[in-house]
């Protein structure tokens, strides 16, 4: 198994408000680690929200070391709980941060298990031979008009209000995350994104480039070229894990 993620500023952006971590080796009782986070707020406090937000789940995971006998969903709900509680603390500690927040979306392997935490409208996939699933739902305004039927899948993808996220990490003290366990097969590839990246690409764009020839160094760049040949009108992270490709390092 094998992560690689990159993230990139855009075509429009002065600011890439996007962070991302990878780890393939051991954090915490963790034995990888892969996060997206994509923030929001006035100024400069959705890079801020991001940013923090992965520093301080990375610090909750490396102190969970110490705990015994803890699973790896529950130290994934404790450390985006934790992240939130901090993120939530520092929006109200200042007006500037006022009203920031930022999606989150992590998950570690474990054999040909897959575990994620996910809380915003960042995603992550499963892409094989038979297609590509998205395992995250999209906490939007949009994706509940849609659950509620009261509009189809076109007319969501050019809704007034499809950037409004209903769930956010540090919009709440309430806030909860969404969690899922996943077998995995050994010709899987995970894809984690931000909406800079499913914005601007087709599912089968993307399935197309992640299930062609090149290293995962070379998709991730590959899908990033295309989304900024589209538009590129957000920051595009894209972290890819293969479960047959190992590091050269």
């Amino acid at each position: 198994m094998f992560g690689f993620g990159k993230t990139d500023v855009g075509m429009k952006r002065e600011n890439n408000e996007d962070s991302i971590f990878v780890s393939n080796e051991k954090i915490g009782f963790l034995p990888n680690l892969f996060i997206i986070a994509d923030g929001m707020g006035g100024h400069n406090a959705g890079e801020i929200a991001s940013s923090k937000a992965v520093e301080y789940f990375c610090e909750s995971v490396r102190k969970s070391e110490d705990e015994k006998g803890e699973e790896i969903l529950d130290c994934i709900f404790g450390s985006i709980k934790f992240a939130n509680e901090m993120v939530l603390q520092l929006a109200t500690s200042t007006s500037e941060y006022d009203g920031m927040g930022t999606t989150f979306t992590v998950c570690v392997c474990d054999g040909n298990k897959l575990y994620s935490g996910h809380i915003g409208d960042s995603r992550a996939y499963v892409i094989n031979k038979s297609g590509i699933e998205q395992l995250t739902t999209d906490h939007t305004y949009v994706h509940e008009l849609k659950t509620a039927g009261k509009i189809t899948e076109e007319e969501a993808k050019a809704h007034p209000s499809r950037n409004v996220i209903t769930r956010a990490l540090g919009m709440s003290a309430d806030t909860l995350a969404d969690s899922k366990i996943r077998t995995l097969k050994a010709d899987d590839y995970v894809l984690l994104c931000s909406d800079g990246l499913s914005n601007m690409l087709s599912d089968c764009a993307i399935s197309e480039i992640v299930l062609g020839k090149g290293s995962s160094v070379e998709k991730v760049d590959a899908l990033i070229n295309l989304a900024n040949e589209n538009g590129g009108i957000d920051n595009i992270s894209v972290i890819i894990i293969s479960m047959k490709e190992v590091s050269e390092q």
